[in-house]
């Protein structure tokens, strides 16, 4: 009786996850159309903009997002660089780029702020140096694409959009951390644009991400958000909250922004457990309940896999998982044209990998881990 009641809970679970990826896979298809489609607009006449970039002890890759933002088409955009207690050369390399180029601000932070989340600090003091229409954000150890300010800023002409996610790519070094890194963040991107897909944005990369500066004044400005390991994703759950503006996601080489990958599968977990504790303990209902669903389903599925062999029906939780996980990843590399050895060639090792990985981070993370940014504590109690 016990079992009987264990298997139907169990297949009831994975009917849920199953209704919850469909209805992604609709989200992802959706908005790689809406993109394509406004694509079109890439070249109409955009609103203002600034280029805000928090940046900590980055002079060896600052000078490399700073050509990136030379080498933009569209030129007429304000940047705001933002040196966040910074002991290296950061501030220096900022300087002199500003002296020749009118259009950049510089702002320095000295103080550690009071809040847990330094980086939201950095993003504030950024701000409310500009009053442009549109707000991008990007962070020192980035490469922006050559149209990504104009495409970006276009999606604004749109009066209805008050935020819009771009993807991120790590950059592969030929390290297997490096491959595996770059899938992992191309996937967990998927799922954010197959929620934005459907109108329920949940978070993004705070790397790539822009938002109309009416919309930030609507909600309060940045320092109303929550505190948490997560500003991106507490500051879209504030926009869907408090505002009628709406998401839109791209998926497109064209405003893909390159990062660096982690040095170290520490620095990777130390990051990943930021964005699970992020997300399963979320402010924001909506956010905590399905991403608390997608993480938890995945890490039973993980857990229980040995006793399969014994009891052979426990195997659908680990089989819809597999399952609904590679269709996502199916379609995201279609759609995002990634390459064959890289990506195709292993995605089945690195899908299994990442279901282990994932429930491994999700089981870290409910214990609330002490969380490091650049090498400083955070501490979100104050607030």
């Amino acid at each position: 009786m016990v079992l009987t009641v264990v298997i139907v809970v169990c297949c009831i679970a994975a009917g849920a996850i199953v209704l919850a990826h469909l209805v992604m896979y609709v989200g992802l298809i959706a908005t790689a159309v809406q993109g394509r489609l406004g694509e079109r607009r890439a070249n109409a006449t955009a609103l203002s903009v600034t280029v805000v970039v928090p940046a900590r002890n980055e002079e060896r890759l600052l000078p490399r997002l700073l050509a990136s933002l030379d080498a933009q088409t569209r030129k007429d955009f304000q940047v705001v660089l933002v040196n966040d207690r910074s002991t290296d050369r950061t501030g220096d390399i900022m300087t002199a780029y500003a002296q020749s180029n009118p259009q950049t601000t510089v702002v320095t932070i000295t103080r550690t702020p009071s809040i847990g989340n330094h980086k939201l600090n950095a993003l504030i003091a950024g701000v409310a140096r500009s009053q442009s229409d549109v707000l991008m954000f990007t962070d020192a150890d980035c490469v922006a694409p050559p149209e990504w300010v104009a495409r970006i800023s276009a999606c604004f002409k749109d009066e209805n959009i008050g935020v819009v996610l771009a993807p991120i790519e790590t950059v592969k070094t030929g390290s297997p951390l490096s491959v595996f890194h770059a899938f992992d963040h191309i996937f967990k991107y998927s799922y954010t644009a197959g929620c934005s897909g459907v109108g329920m944005p949940t978070g993004g990369f705070g790397n790539n991400l822009a938002v109309r500066r009416k919309t930030v004044d609507e909600i309060g400005g940045l320092a109303s958000i929550d505190v948490t390991s997560t500003e991106d994703a507490a500051l879209i759950s504030r926009i869907r909250a408090v505002t009628s503006m709406k998401a839109r996601a791209l998926f497109s080489r064209a405003v893909t922004v390159l990062t660096e990958p982690q040095e170290s599968w520490k620095a990777l977990t130390a990051q990943e457990l930021r964005w699970h504790t992020g997300g399963l303990f979320s402010p924001d209902l909506q956010t905590r309940i399905s991403y608390s669903f997608i993480m938890f389903y995945l890490s039973i599925s993980v857990v229980i896999s040995p006793a399969c062999f014994f009891v052979p029906a426990l195997s659908i939780l680990p089989a819809v998982s597999f399952v609904t996980m590679s269709l996502m990843a199916v379609i995201t590399g279609l759609f995002t044209s990634q390459p064959l050895v890289s990506y195709w060639l292993l995605l089945v090792p690195f899908i299994i990998l990442s279901m282990g990985y994932n429930s491994y981070l999700t089981v870290r993370a409910l214990f609330k881990p002490k969380l490091v940014w650049k090498g400083n504590l955070l501490d979100f109690s104050q607030k």
